[in-house]
């Protein structure tokens, strides 16, 4: 027999009725748990102070590191049992900044490399060159330097004639230490014991390329030695030169002493100085200008023409016919006559 429905009174609302009709409903279905949920609490009012107190207990945040970009694409990697899909990893791209200072790098590196060979190469033509012109010069040294004197109008005949002594002397010998071939120059007295002041140089040489032998100094004086060692010049080429010079000297003497007893014409004396030092010699030509200022300075030469107080004419220095025997002079203006004789050009030489 069926359970009568319950009996409700009028104080129950429709709302009552439907839930007590869904129970019922229930019930037939299988055991009603009858106890409801507990109603939900209304809202609490916050105290002051509470939200920032909830967010100081939150727990920290671990930050996770920084990774490589990873490609959109993927990679599928297939194992033995499983097939598993991973992002492919792409690798960091090179900065273009970098790229183009490399490229820079290389790009001097080029014009460096460049530059020495061109460097290199400019050199060993320097050297070729000057290998070549020395060749050329040792082949036809005398004949050149004498076709040029000839052919050169500005020249005066006091330097054609010193080159013709040079010439001459070259002639005995080139070497500019063989002062042994020069033997027979009349020099000045370079006793120890006589007093050669310091001379004034222009061209003294630094000391880190000073020679530290000079060689054989017998013979020499301490200032002679001096002078050598500021010069850089071995003693045998300081004898050579200064032999060279004073040959030259004494030629100079005889050809003014035959010009003024000849009585030629319009002549005025020829003096002889650094210049004419510079074209005896073979060495430096700065060397022998500073070679003449210290002779000059030790009182070795002086002004090769002097007035007669009583005659009022030019006469050679007495000192020079003096320290200059007659018979000294004409044998090398002899020599010097014979050389131009042998190779042609201008005869100045005055032989009696």
């Amino acid at each position: 027999m069926a359970p009568e429905p319950p009996q409700f009174s009028n104080k129950y609302t429709m709302h009552d009725y439907e839930a007590a009709e869904i129970l019922l409903m229930m019930s037939r279905s299988g055991p009603v748990n009858y106890d409801l949920p507990p109603a939900e609490s209304a809202p609490q009012p916050r105290r002051p102070g509470a939200a920032k107190a909830q967010q100081t207990q939150m727990p920290k945040v671990k930050p996770e590191p920084v990774r490589p970009a990873i490609s959109r694409r993927t990679e599928t990697t297939t194992n033995a049992t499983t097939t598993v899909t991973t992002p492919a990893i792409t690798p960091v791209a090179r900065p273009k900044k970098r790229k183009l200072e490399e490229a820079d790098e290389d790009d001097k590196v080029q014009k460096v490399a460049a530059r020495l060979k061109k460097r290199k190469l400019k050199m060993e033509l320097a050297h070729e060159v000057d290998r070549l012109l020395k060749a050329a010069a040792k082949k036809g040294k005398a004949s050149r330097r004498q076709a040029y004197d000839e052919s050169n109008k500005k020249a005066s005949p006091s330097e054609v004639f010193a080159r013709h002594v040079k010439l001459t002397l070259n002639a005995r010998s080139a070497e500019k230490s063989d002062y042994a071939a020069f033997a027979d120059a009349v020099l000045p007295d370079n006793r120890p014991g006589i007093d050669l002041a310091q001379p004034p140089l222009k061209h003294a040489v630094p000391e880190p390329r000073r020679l530290e032998d000079l060689g054989d100094i017998t013979g020499l004086h301490p200032r002679e030695v001096w002078l050598c060692t500021q010069l850089a010049i071995t003693a045998d080429t300081y004898r050579c030169q200064k032999a060279r010079f004073f040959l030259g000297l004494a030629i100079f003497v005889e050809y003014n002493y035959r010009a003024l007893k000849d009585g030629e014409p319009g002549f005025k004396i020829w003096n002889v100085g650094k210049s004419q030092c510079q074209l005896f010699n073979n060495m430096d030509v700065n060397k022998s200008s500073d070679l003449f200022q210290a002779f000059e300075t030790w009182g070795w030469v002086e002004l090769m023409g002097k007035k007669d107080p009583s005659t009022k004419h030019w006469v050679v220095s007495p000192n020079y016919l003096i320290r200059f025997p007659e018979d000294h002079r004409r044998r090398l203006m002899g020599e010097v006559a014979a050389f131009e004789a042998e190779n042609g050009g201008k005869r100045l030489a005055k032989v009696a």
